[in-house]
């Protein structure tokens, strides 16, 4: 019976392997959404690549770039187009309430980082009102975190309209055109925005809850792998909480 891994690296990797196979050297296809291939998140993969953790694990990984964003890393497991990919929790939720067997086995960031980014003539959050506003899907946590901050800032779900862009450059590129207002953007894009001159209003933590894990070597592997990429985020630099606003 094949059986269907996921698991959020600042998402959730999302895995497919044959039970019983347990060959000393495993090699995934890892799917990544190819939008956010230079985003901070997908820099611990990069990490684990040049360092070697993957293959001190017995895995060999080769980054499978899934278009079209996150929400298509579940769908592209299911066809057997991955074997292990990042994805974020509620899209793995909705899969699995549609029947994948899709699971997830470890995560990676408990709070990621999503500054909200506005035209240079947004002054306040009530120059908003009226606005188009670009957001992710409406059950993604990126959008969940952006409604409660605007709430939090006294606008309304009816004060603005929503407009779904899924990807952090996508939605830039709606704010760049001056289709959006603004946009919920993840790093190092944020700052990229904030050097050519597009203000940052606020910013929101998102999290998610750890993952399981499987007993079987198979996927101790991945796990062992993302600790270890994690430790040397740890023991590299200091980490400076944001500022929240």
């Amino acid at each position: 019976m094949n059986h269907r891994v996921a698991c959020i690296l600042g998402g959730l990797l999302c895995a497919t392997i044959t039970q019983g196979a347990y060959a000393a050297d495993i090699t995934l296809r890892y799917g990544q959404n190819a939008a956010g291939v230079t985003g901070l998140s997908s820099l611990p993969f990069s990490v684990a690549q040049r360092k070697g953790f993957f293959p001190r694990e017995g895995l060999s990984v080769v980054m499978v770039p899934i278009p079209g964003g996150t929400d298509r890393i579940v769908a592209a497991l299911d066809k057997g187009e991955i074997d292990i990919g990042k994805n974020a929790t509620p899209y793995l939720i909705q899969a699995v309430l549609k029947g994948s067997d899709a699971v997830a086995i470890v995560s990676q960031t408990t709070n990621p980082i999503y500054s909200m980014i506005v035209r240079p003539e947004i002054k306040s959050f009530a120059d908003l009102k009226r606005k188009t506003l670009g957001l992710s899907t409406p059950g993604d946590t990126i959008t969940l975190s952006a409604v409660r901050l605007l709430g939090a800032k006294g606008l309304k779900t009816s004060d603005y309209t929503a407009k779904v862009v899924v990807g952090t450059p996508a939605r830039f590129d709606c704010l760049r055109s001056g289709e959006c207002a603004a946009v919920p953007m993840g790093q190092p894009e944020d700052l990229e925005a904030i050097k050519q001159g597009f203000p940052r209003r606020g910013s929101a933590l998102r999290t998610r809850r750890a993952a399981i894990s499987f007993s079987t070597s198979t996927w101790r592997a991945a796990p062992g792998a993302s600790r270890t990429k994690m430790r040397w985020f740890a023991s590299s630099a200091p980490w400076r909480p944001p500022m929240n606003s």
